[in-house]
């Protein structure tokens, strides 16, 4: 998707009217949550309420499968909040690791424990195998939260706030939030280099 000047002016507008001001333990990031305004040519699932009629929808909708979402969120001042968990079924259960999560657990989650302590990774491996008749949907979405969390490091949570040219700043002893104007500038250059060769 193309970003045009319009698009990054409304952001920069919705940083100074919601962002810039307000205390880090109010700004929120949720990490792979998306939508769109027109309609695709191409089979979708969407979210829909269960009450909704199909007169209400502008999709064909499917009403059943196995869609397992987990949002992490983290606010500025770097805390992780608990894991929005996003599901298509009434019920939660342990399908929500086996059909979601596992590509996921395996390419990212064990690599990032293994780096961090790989001595400690066969003692857990051998605790979670002890247990292993244990499989509630409590324990299940509960070990998902866990793995959001520890996956959820202070520093890439900074790294992403400033990729969005939002920082902090203490004022009469409250970190709140402020455009990093310089971040936001270089952004643009990247984005528009056309003009910059222009002006």
């Amino acid at each position: 998707m193309e970003v045009n000047r319009l698009d990054c002016d409304k952001y920069h507008s919705d940083l100074v009217n919601y962002v810039a001001g307000k205390q880090t333990c109010a700004i929120t990031a949720i990490e792979k949550s998306d939508s769109q305004d027109w309609p695709d040519a191409k089979p979708k699932l969407m979210l829909v309420t269960a009450g909704s009629t199909n007169q209400q929808l502008h999709y064909k909708v499917k009403r059943n499968g196995n869609l397992h979402t987990v949002m992490p969120g983290i606010t500025l001042c770097c805390d992780t909040l608990p894991p929005l968990v996003v599901t298509k079924r009434v019920i939660l259960d342990a399908d929500l690791h086996s059909t979601g999560h596992r590509a996921w657990i395996i390419d990212v989650l064990i690599p990032y424990v293994d780096s961090l302590r790989p001595t400690m990774l066969g003692e857990n491996e051998e605790a979670a195998n002890a247990n292993s008749d244990v499989r509630t949907q409590a324990q299940t979405i509960s070990r998902l939260v866990a793995a959001m969390e520890a996956a959820t490091t202070p520093s890439q949570n900074r790294s992403a706030f400033k990729r969005a040219a939002i920082t902090s700043e203490l004022i009469d002893g409250r970190y709140v939030a402020r455009i990093d104007e310089a971040e936001f500038n270089a952004r643009m250059a990247e984005l528009f280099l056309g003009e910059l060769h222009q002006n």
